[in-house]
């Protein structure tokens, strides 16, 4: 079987995130299957060469709905991970009316998603929502979760501790926060709420390009709390001290405005992470009894879901166990050929 991945168009220039994670593990994960995977080439005459079986699309954003339509001409088929934010409900509505019009880009995300032999949305609740705002039938959906490597594992925290934090004490739990520094992520919010509970607090990603103004409102809050808070930026580490980071920090923090899972939040928990999480839908679905939910539109409800978190046992909500069980890609890998097989049997 050949399949040519179509991912974001501004992917060669995408920070190390969970969007980038997602398709390059998918890529190994089926390879390890025995599947030909290779990236969307430009120079390369797709209506020539038949010789790819079918095309997987790592976005549902309106530009792929001409690429969809021309796929569809030259009779491929294409599956769709959605990745779709859920809107509030005034944004789903808007979805709803705009979509119906032509030439919109919201008409263009509906004929991606209607003209796609299947769907891959990472929760049920994704899924819903694209049902009911764009009119998908169910049983176009397939649910492939968000996933993390089982190996993905911490194995010399105080390392992290030393080359990092010298000069906090080996004993001091703090909170640790991967993500890249922008406005959905919510970074200003977990930094005035750390500094609520008195907490240490350690960031780790790269600032969002295009949202410079709010970039500069947290650098700006970091100087301001120096002073009374400890609190370090990185903005990249290496994977190997990545994951000594998550298996050093007592609390791992995701306050997100807009998530869809947060490949963040599985890996912190499954290194023994007490995960704090946003009260969003999605996240609710992989992790809402294994995580301190707090309101990311309140800076009180954040920091009291951190002192909570930093006052149990690290693990307390056995976060491993569960995310081991149901979120690696081992599991998720098998869900994506099956549903090539679908499409490619029909």
């Amino acid at each position: 079987m050949k399949v040519i991945f179509v991912p974001p168009f501004a992917f060669s220039f995408m920070p190390p995130g969970g969007g980038v994670t997602q398709i390059v593990k998918t890529k190994q994960y089926l390879e390890q299957l025995g599947i030909d995977v290779d990236f969307w080439e430009p120079r390369s005459n797709y209506a020539i060469s038949k010789s790819v079986d079918i095309f997987h699309i790592f976005s549902s954003d309106w530009p792929f709905g001409q690429l969809a339509a021309m796929l569809k001409g030259l009779g491929y088929p294409y599956v769709v991970s959605t990745v779709f934010y859920q809107p509030r409900w005034v944004g789903a509505l808007a979805h709803a009316l705009l979509s119906r019009v032509p030439l919109t880009q919201t008409a263009w995300r509906r004929r991606l998603l209607e003209h796609a032999d299947l769907l891959l949305p990472n929760s049920y609740v994704e899924a819903k929502q694209l049902a009911r705002i764009f009119g998908i039938p169910k049983e176009k959906f397939i649910i492939v979760p968000n996933a993390v490597d089982a190996n993905f594992l911490g194995r010399d925290p105080e390392r992290f501790r030393k080359k990092f934090l010298p000069e906090l004490p080996l004993n001091e739990p703090f909170v640790l926060s991967v993500a890249l520094i922008e406005k959905r992520k919510n970074t200003l919010a977990l930094i005035k709420a750390s500094s609520k509970v008195g907490v240490p607090l350690m960031l780790i990603g790269r600032p969002r390009s295009g949202e410079e103004k709010y970039v500069r409102q947290v650098y700006q809050e970091l100087e301001r709390l120096r002073q009374k808070l400890f609190i370090k930026h990185i903005p990249y580490i290496d994977a190997t001290l990545l994951a000594d980071a998550y298996a050093a920090a007592h609390v791992h923090a995701l306050v997100s405005f807009q998530e869809v899972t947060g490949i963040a939040n599985l890996e912190a928990g499954l290194n023994g992470a007490n995960l704090v999480v946003s009260a969003l839908p999605t996240v609710l679905e992989y992790l809402g009894q294994h995580a301190w939910v707090v309101d990311p539109y309140s800076v009180k409800s954040i920091a009291c879901g951190l002192e909570k978190a930093l006052n149990a046992p690290r693990n307390a909500k056995k976060a491993d166990e569960h995310i081991r069980k149901n979120f690696t890609w081992e599991k998720a890998a098998e869900k994506t050929p099956a549903a090539y097989r679908r499409v490619l049997d029909k």
